[in-house]
């Protein structure tokens, strides 16, 4: 919100703070009623006042002059003062009056009007003023301080014309001319300005025009109207007035523009110096000016600002700036107050901009290009504070975001105070970090980075300041609390030290604060080795002599750890006895670095500290009674402990080992163990995996009790191995995340080679975004299953519910039981669309299933499932299965193959038959009929059955419709795409065998439209060979076909009529040629198949789906 500032009262009566134009112009007018005042007074008290006389006051002058120029701090003289008289008023008149100082005043014939009945009142204020001509000449470089020589105020004469006591002030001819050191001149050229009383206030008219240096002459017109309300309203018009003398005449000199402004500006200011009506349409030209004694140059500005209605807010429609390199497009709203007082002016902004070119000079080491910006804020000229509450700006490809407050000093010279809290998420280069952090801002923190962060991305950058007016001084450091600067830092390059081996891959964590560096390193490498972690910390730069520290944990082979130490002369192994070609192997190595901060330092300055490791060659006893080969270790050299790992083999099993042994006594060694378990490592070591992973899986194995047998706590990370365990479904393939863990029994090596040495997995949990397996179980070293119970048991868009297995000599009992499973992958099974597999179990399996839902193909569900049955392991024995489908459906299966029988029963019923067919064979454009498909199974011709379902609606089948569309059955085919074709009867004999279902004698028959239809369809294959015939109104087409004797001359077969017209169904399942013969549609019967195909006559197409 704008505050209000205590303001005197001739300033809330006249405006004050009119232009400086104006207060330059009127300055005699100011003198002429001071000299009134002060000569009509003497006179009065001396008795000269004479009806209808001309007195002059010669006598006064030099007591009028003294005065004058005490009040105008300027030298101040008066010619041919005189004094006339009329029975109402009183004339005071003058030849000259001058004044000499900053500026230079000279004012020609100059009278005002006197009210007699004013004086008899004791007020000698005059009615009317006019000074013929008025001259003045200004010389004078900005104001330092308000009490330096500044235009002379003119509320006294605005407080007359708003009381309505003063009339009116004329000023016909008005000259000034502008001429600073070192600026071409500017002159006033008769301009004019005259004030007079309304009946509401008063009224102020100038007319400028100007003759610049080069001779150039413009035009400004001023008016001001001021009410008794308060409200004050501007106007000015120019085509290119001057700026410079307006700014300095103004009172505004922390900065000068020498340039022309030309445009409209039509304001209604409120008396506290608030726009509340209006607009702005200003044109800066190029030119030249000074910011607080520093010279710079501006190209072409605009400023285009309309007033929102009812608001104190102006919408900026364009602000187009270029100065001193800066230029921009700017828009937005900008409430302001205080407006008629530059020292004084409040500005609140909310402003964007677009094309920001920022060119700061020394403060950056280059320009920035900003492509977009945002900011909302406000400046308090009285203040000094530019404040940015909201700022956003994009930066290279990213955008920062944030907040940010500068206070100036007293003449907005020196630094200012600078409050910022901003947020860069990045990424970025540290090149396009540099082009915005200020040469002078954390001077040693930003040479570091320049020197030693040679590459890398830098993301989530955030810096936050308070910084003291003039805080930032050449040589002179900033404190920490002022600032704190910090960013991540990834695939980094990084020289932290001279003479060391450079730091690549760096991922880290940067703080920048006034006076210190520290960076966190989390993962990198040098010289072949991988950083694991690091610390580098500068925690003094100013003055010189702090201590900075390196310190970083390196993985890789020990003997490249080795090399690299001495390559930076960090330890000398040949001093200690020592080679690094002693050492093999991976090991870890901890390094501590110490140096002084300073330009120069010696050599034996740099203090180092670490530990490295050494082959081992084998490790007795690692865990009871098993010994590790091949292992390398690693010691820490430190006066108090030794800490030996290892890595290795552990019973043919790769390992990496620790643990901790003190020097001064013996210490229980507490093992963890991490590996990476491949197919075979698995096996060797008891744990079944070999027939459900494939791949590498990391693995970390925990043992309190390192004794044989003991349980292990054991976690593996399954991202880079395919899962599969084919009984419970679950499948994941390689580079899909997985987590498993357990706590593991693993049996003791035995004699008996007839012992099972079972397994036992407790608290197993298997997990990944594809399933979520939770429970216990106990196999067999092989992978067989002794109990699996598993209260958990979801796989994504498969199965949600509890399993239980438990094998009792050659039984498996299976109960499944909960919310969901799909029967999708059993569909493709049974049908052949999967490689066939034999059938066979290991053993007989004992089926018990109570499941919620049941998805099939298509999106249908069964509900209600309830299914139990018997499988010997060769066959199956006995299955029923009863559900509901959809919302009032219900099925039933029953599979019954007798002992000693070679033929299975399979009967299947439902009430809503359409919907089966489309769950079974994922299709959805038949629905409705209640029906079954009855037969048998035989292990070696598989499945024969017929299948009978009435009543069924066919709507948008893609085949059906593409042989309709072939023949001249327009109503049939719209009637099948629209409300779809009832049919009142389909069926006919099918068989299934490994995958080639073959139809014999189907037929669909309805009264609109009747089809037949036999032949093969292998889904191994992806074929289908159908043939058969279509026809219209088959109710009334077939009737010739009952007649006897001559039915089987005009209708050859079930399902078609005296017309109907053949087709054939051929090629890829996914994109079948349709072929139509014509001529068949005429042709009876008997002789229809002569004509089946006629080659030349048909009509073919193909579709891409189903029927």
């Amino acid at each position: 919100m704008l505050r209000r500032k205590q303001r005197s009262g001739d300033e809330r009566a006249g405006g004050g703070g009119l232009t400086g134009a104006f207060r330059s112009a009127v300055f005699c007018s100011e003198m002429v009623l001071r000299a009134a005042s002060f000569s009509l007074t003497a006179a009065a008290l001396g008795g000269a006042l004479v009806i209808g006389s001309r007195a002059p006051v010669g006598a006064f002058v030099p007591t009028i002059e003294t005065t004058l120029s005490r009040a105008a701090d300027m030298d101040v003289s008066i010619e041919g003062l005189a004094l006339s008289t009329s029975p109402t008023a009183m004339r005071l008149e003058f030849e000259k009056l001058s004044a000499y100082g900053t500026q230079r005043v000279d004012a020609l014939r100059g009278e005002a009007d006197l009210s007699l009945r004013g004086l008899l009142r004791l007020d000698p204020a005059p009615k009317r003023i006019l000074v013929d001509q008025i001259d003045v000449e200004t010389r004078f470089a900005p104001r330092q301080n308000d009490e330096e020589a500044r235009p002379l105020p003119v509320e006294r004469i605005l407080t007359l014309l708003s009381s309505g006591v003063a009339g009116e002030v004329s000023l016909p001819q008005v000259n000034m001319t502008y001429a600073p050191e070192g600026v071409a001149p500017i002159a006033l050229d008769g301009g004019s300005l005259s004030a007079s009383s309304v009946d509401d206030g008063y009224r102020v008219s100038a007319k400028l025009p100007f003759v610049l240096g080069d001779g150039q002459r413009t035009d400004a017109d001023v008016e001001v109207r001021a009410r008794s309300n308060g409200l004050t309203e501007l106007f000015f018009l120019s085509d290119g007035a001057p700026l410079a003398p307006l700014l300095a005449a103004a009172g505004v000199d922390v900065v000068t523009l020498d340039g022309e402004v030309s445009g409209l500006v039509s304001l209604t200011v409120d008396r506290e110096g608030r726009p509340v009506d209006g607009s702005i349409d200003l044109s800066l030209d190029p030119g030249t000016g000074e910011l607080v004694g520093r010279p710079f140059s501006f190209g072409e500005n605009q400023l285009t600002a309309v007033f929102e209605g009812d608001t104190t807010i102006f919408r900026v429609m364009t602000f187009d700036y270029d100065v001193a390199g800066n230029t921009g497009e700017l828009a937005g709203t900008v409430s302001a107050a205080n407006i008629l007082s530059p020292r004084e002016i409040e500005l609140d902004f909310d402003m964007r901009g677009e094309a920001i070119h920022l060119d700061l000079g020394e403060l950056l080491e280059g320009t920035l290009d900003v492509d977009a910006f945002e900011a909302k804020g406000r400046f308090d000229a009285d203040e000094r504070r530019l404040a940015f509450d909201r700022l956003r700006a994009a930066y290279f490809e990213s955008e920062a975001r944030g907040s940010l407050a500068l206070t100036f000093p007293e003449g907005f010279s020196g630094n200012p105070r600078i409050e910022s809290d901003a947020v860069l998420p990045g990424p970025l280069t540290p090149q396009q970090v540099l082009a915005g952090w200020p040469l002078n801002l954390a001077r040693e923190a930003r040479k570091w980075v320049v020197e030693n962060l040679k590459a890398g991305t830098l993301t989530n950058l955030s810096y936050k300041s308070d910084i003291p007016m003039n805080a930032i001084q050449p040589e002179t450091a900033l404190p920490n609390e002022t600032m704190d600067f910090t960013f991540e830092a990834s695939d980094a390059t990084v020289f932290y030290l001279p003479g060391m081996p450079k730091l690549e891959n760096v991922r880290a964590s940067a703080r920048v604060r006034g006076n210190s560096f520290t960076v966190d390193g989390r993962r990198g490498r040098v010289a072949g080795v991988d950083i694991l972690s690091s610390r580098l910390n500068m925690p003094r730069f100013t003055p010189q002599g702090a201590t900075a520290t390196f310190r970083g944990r390196l993985s890789g082979e020990i003997a490249t750890i080795l090399e690299a130490l001495e390559e930076a002369s960090l330890v000398d192994f040949d001093e200690a006895g020592y080679a690094t070609d002693q050492f093999h192997g991976k090991g870890i190595f901890d390094l501590a670095v110490d140096w002084p901060l300073k330009e120069f330092f010696e050599e034996e300055e740099v203090v180092v500290r670490g530990d490295g490791s050494f082959a081992l060659g084998g490790i007795d006893d690692v865990l009871p009674g098993i010994d590790a080969s091949e292992a390398t270790g690693r010691v820490s050299l430190t006066p108090e402990r030794v800490v030996i790992r290892g890595d290795g083999l552990t019973a043919g099993a790769p390992a990496t080992f620790e643990w901790r042994q003190s020097l001064k006594q013996d210490m229980r060694a507490e093992l963890a163990v991490s590996t990476a378990f491949d197919t075979l490592t698995a096996d060797m070591v008891g744990i079944p995996l070999r027939q459900f992973f494939r791949g590498e899986i990391p693995t970390q194995i925990f043992a309190d009790d390192l004794r044989p047998g003991a349980p292990l706590k054991i976690t593996g990370e399954l991202t880079d191995a395919a899962v599969n365990v084919p009984p419970l479904g679950l499948r994941k393939p390689k580079g899909i995340k997985g987590f498993f863990e357990t706590t593991v029994a693993i049996p003791e090596p035995v004699e008996d080679p007839g012992d099972p040495g079972l397994v036992s997995l407790r608290e197993m949990r298997l997990t990944s975004p594809l399933f979520n397996v939770e429970g216990s179980g106990v196999f067999t070293q092989e992978g067989a299953v002794v109990r699996l119970e598993l209260p958990r048991l979801f796989i994504e868009d498969t199965a949600n519910l509890s399993l239980r297995m438990v094998t009792e000599g050659n039984v498996l009992d299976l109960d499944i039981t909960g919310d969901h499973a799909s029967a999708a992958p059993a569909i493709d099974s049974v049908l052949g669309m999967q490689p066939a597999r034999d059938g066979k179990l290991p053993g007989r399996l004992d089926l018990d299933v109570e499941l919620s839902r049941v998805s099939l193909k298509n999106g249908v569900e069964l509900h209600e499932v309830r299914a139990e049955g018997q499988h010997t392991g060769d066959y199956v024995e006995q299955f029923t299965l009863t559900a509901r489908v959809g919302d009032e459906g219900r099925m039933n299966m029953t599979v019954d193959q007798p002992e000693g029988s070679e033929l299975g029963f399979v009967e299947v019923e439902a009430t809503d038959f359409g919907t089966l067919i489309g769950g079974v064979f994922g299709l959805g454009s038949v629905t409705g009929g209640a029906g079954s498909i009855k037969g048998t199974t035989d292990e070696k011709t598989g499945f024969s059955g017929r299948f009978e379902v009435s009543e069924i609606l066919v709507q948008d089948a893609p085949l059906l419709a593409k042989i309709l569309s072939f023949t001249s059955l327009d109503g049939a085919f719209a009637q099948l795409n629209g409300e779809g074709i009832r049919f009142t009867a389909l069926e006919g004999d099918v068989t299934l065998n490994e995958g080639l279902i073959t139809l014999e004698g189907a037929k669909l028959v309805g009264s609109s439209l009747g089809m037949s239809a036999a032949g093969e369809i292998n889904l191994d294959a992806g074929t289908v060979d159908v043939r058969g015939a279509v026809a219209p109104a088959y109710a009334l087409n077939g009737l010739l076909g009952s007649i006897p004797g001559l039915g089987r001359l005009f209708v050859s077969r079930e399902g078609e009529g005296i017309v109907a017209f053949s087709y054939t169904v051929t090629g890829p399942i996914s994109q079948p040629v349709v072929t139509v013969n014509a001529l068949s549609a005429l042709t009876p019967g008997i002789l229809r198949r002569i004509f089946d195909p006629v080659e030349g006559e048909d009509v073919e197409g193909d579709t891409s789906e189903g029927p």
